[in-house]
């Protein structure tokens, strides 16, 4: 029963080791940039916006990715108990906790990335927009100017 014990913690190790072998922290990812005043932004071209578009939809991928491993950890919370003793049973209730903990914070994450993605496409329509009326006025006055 004890190599069972330390066959499961080989287990969750490997699987942590799974689920962060793709993470790569934000200041290491190059990112386009937005100036700001008074506390708001904006980006200087739509194509600004499909670059940083890119970078969050690349870390939604990542982090659902993630939390599918963490689905399949909780599913196989009851396979294999190290002994059947009270110890063991407290740290397999924590360990159980502290996974639904995870999913339930993994979960919120990618709803507010989603979310935000929703905001900048939104972002990126109305920045077109904004080219396109400006290419247009500045068509029609280059226009009018020649005749």
């Amino acid at each position: 029963m004890a190599e069972q014990g330390f066959g499961a913690v080989g287990q969750a190790v490997a699987s942590a080791q799974n689920i962060l072998a793709d993470f790569v922290p934000w200041e290491n990812e190059p990112r386009p940039l937005a100036g700001g005043v008074s506390g708001g932004f904006t980006f200087p071209s739509a194509d600004d916006i499909e670059e940083l578009l890119g970078l969050w939809r690349a870390r939604a991928e990542s982090i659902a990715k993630r939390g599918s491993i963490v689905e399949q950890l909780i599913g196989n919370l009851g396979v294999a108990r190290p002994a059947p003793d009270d110890a063991s049973n407290g740290f397999q209730k924590t360990f159980a906790d502290c996974l639904a903990k995870l999913q339930e914070q993994h979960d919120s994450m990618l709803a507010y990335i989603q979310e935000y993605i929703a905001k900048l496409e939104t972002a990126k329509t109305e920045k077109q927009t904004g080219e396109q009326n400006a290419a247009e006025a500045a068509s029609k006055a280059g226009g009018d100017s020649g005749q």
